[in-house]
């Protein structure tokens, strides 16, 4: 039987496993390159819940099992994915076309060469990290900056990779941590449940993981994890995106409510910034790139480029209402099933990074809740129905009327 399979069948059984035990159950028990015992175990890693995660990745570090330095790499690169990196699992002997331990790829182009190891006790080849670094800038033709290393470091023991790494010639490019302080990063993630919040510290890591002033990033993490939780502030133009009543006329909320209706009933294509101003010249160019502006900041449009063309397209403020309407339909229409926030991402051609924050978001509040062990897949509790089911009558109205 699959793994995944056993996981959604009887996952109280299964997720109280050792993480040796769980290898020894997928396939032939080996993990090896290409492997269906690899496969299962990557796929398990993307279902189980952070604390189990945690567990299994603190049994690899310890060792004591055949492959547990491999089992190491794919947690580390489950965490990776989960800090919000597109991960590219390497090869674990070093293949010659993967030859690092993941490739993780920022949402801004940077690729960062991962290298895990379970403890200091393995020497690490600076130079040999070097070329592989060198083959993915070649490869995916990058320049100098938009690539770097990190080593992952198992166990507390770092040893004298800082001196190491400060006094070779990849001081600028390469980073340490503990795998520990990845976890407290993810759990730091978690914790954070407004979009705007989460989105700002996606963005903190990515800078962590890629600046040159920091060499071991585990002090850092720890001075994060340590300080009290604050909000975390990010710039928001203009008010509410209608407009604030105090600062705003009743025309400007009504024409900004026209221009976001206007973008929506183009589609999942959007629709190009020149051909929607010529709907709306008679408001000026000053006037109607101020409206823009404010939709955008709100995150309710947001903007692509597409050759020499700017598109404008729904934004994340805009998912989480395409989200209620459909928990709405499924509660209402009795669907056991539930329904996964990334399909109607993918839809609807949203960034695969919103529907984690907005479920998140309504997770924390209570409004919906997982279908079983599948975090992934939700449905409204009662209680989050009863919430918006005033919202959701408005937004239907809203869609009649403009239909």
């Amino acid at each position: 039987m699959l793994l995944l399979e056993l996981l959604r069948t009887c996952p109280d059984e299964l997720l109280s496993k050792r993480l040796s035990q769980i290898i020894t159950f997928a396939g032939t028990g080996k993990l090896v390159d290409a492997g269906n015992t690899s496969a299962q175990l990557r796929e398990v890693l993307s279902h189980v819940p952070l604390e189990v995660l945690s567990r299994w990745g603190q049994e690899a570090v310890q060792g004591g099992f055949e492959g547990s330095g491999f089992a190491l790499q794919d947690v580390v690169n489950e965490i990776g994915r989960r800090l919000g990196f597109t991960v590219r699992p390497g090869s674990y002997r070093g293949g010659r076309d993967e030859p690092y331990d993941g490739l993780w790829e920022s949402g801004e182009g940077h690729c960062m060469v991962v290298e895990t190891k379970t403890s200091d006790n393995f020497t690490i080849d600076l130079n040999k990290l070097a070329d592989y670094r060198r083959q993915v800038l070649t490869s995916k033709k990058l320049r100098e900056q938009d690539s770097s290393i990190l080593l992952v470091i198992g166990r507390q023991d770092t040893g004298d990779y800082e001196d190491r790494i400060k006094g070779s010639r990849y001081a600028f490019v390469m980073r340490f941590i503990t795998v520990d302080a990845l976890l407290r990063l993810l759990a730091l993630k978690r914790a954070t449940t407004d979009e705007y919040e989460a989105a700002s510290l996606s963005a903190k890591v990515f800078e962590l993981f890629t600046s040159p002033k920091f060499t071991g990033l585990d002090a850092v993490v720890d001075l994060v994890a340590a300080a009290p939780v604050l909000p975390i502030l990010t710039e928001r133009r203009g008010g509410h995106p209608w407009g604030d009543d105090d600062q705003k006329s009743a025309a400007d909320r009504r024409a900004a409510e026209a221009l976001f209706n206007k973008v929506r009933s183009a589609g999942v294509s959007g629709v190009a910034r020149g051909h929607l101003y010529r709907g709306f010249a008679r408001m000026g160019t000053k006037r109607f790139g101020e409206l823009l502006d404010r939709l955008i900041n709100g995150h309710l449009l947001r903007t692509r480029k597409i050759g020499k063309k700017t598109i404008v397209m729904m934004g994340e403020g805009t998912f989480k209402d395409e989200l209620l309407l459909a928990l709405a339909k499924c509660y209402e229409d009795g669907d056991p099933r539930g329904l996964a926030p990334s399909d109607i991402a993918v839809a609807k051609r949203f960034p695969s990074e919103v529907p984690a924050r907005v479920a998140a978001e309504l997770r924390a509040e209570g409004s919906i809740e997982p279908k079983g062990v599948f975090a992934d897949i939700v449905r409204f509790t009662d209680v989050g129905y009863q919430k918006y089911l005033p919202r959701i009558r408005a937004l239907r109205e809203m869609r009649r009327g403009t239909e």
